[in-house]
């Protein structure tokens, strides 16, 4: 598995292991068991730091795609990252929202809290991409991030 800023297909029913575990190491156990190489992953090379600046203060179901519908405690382990579930109708959600709402306005976003970001836009299309392909199949993201994007 890949670091911060890892997004991972999973099925959706990994929800009934997963909304019981509540430290990263509950976390990291459980995930074993359904992340393997074979999973499709988006690597946003540390792009979410970017998006995280306005993700969480925009309306559901975007404020959802770094929290999910759960995911792990806060801790003293800054060194490890947060780990947070969307189930299959989220995923759906999201990229719905995404579309509706378009890359200019998400450009628009980064562009307001970060001028010199401008080019973190780049991952508007393969997330879209990825969530089209994981909602093509009804399954769900298991998303590894900063603390502080949740």
């Amino acid at each position: 598995m890949g670091g911060m800023g890892h997004l991972y297909e999973v099925v959706d029913s990994a929800r009934e292991t997963l909304h019981t575990c509540k430290s990263k190491g509950d976390w990291y156990d459980s995930m074993g068991d359904y992340i393997t190489k074979s999973n499709k992953e988006l690597d946003t090379e540390d792009c979410l730091r970017s998006w995280a600046a306005f993700i969480p203060d925009e309306p559901y179901p975007i404020s959802h795609l770094l929290k999910g519908e759960f995911h792990s405690e806060n801790d003293d382990y800054w060194d490890q990252p947060h780990v947070s579930f969307i189930g299959s109708n989220l995923v759906k959600e999201i990229l719905s929202e995404l579309k509706h709402k378009g890359k200019d306005n998400y450009e628009n976003r980064l562009i307001s809290i970060y001028p010199s970001m401008q080019g973190e836009i780049w991952l508007y299309d393969p997330l879209c991409k990825f969530l089209e392909s994981v909602a093509s199949r009804n399954n769900a993201v298991i998303v590894l991030g900063s603390r502080y994007y949740l």
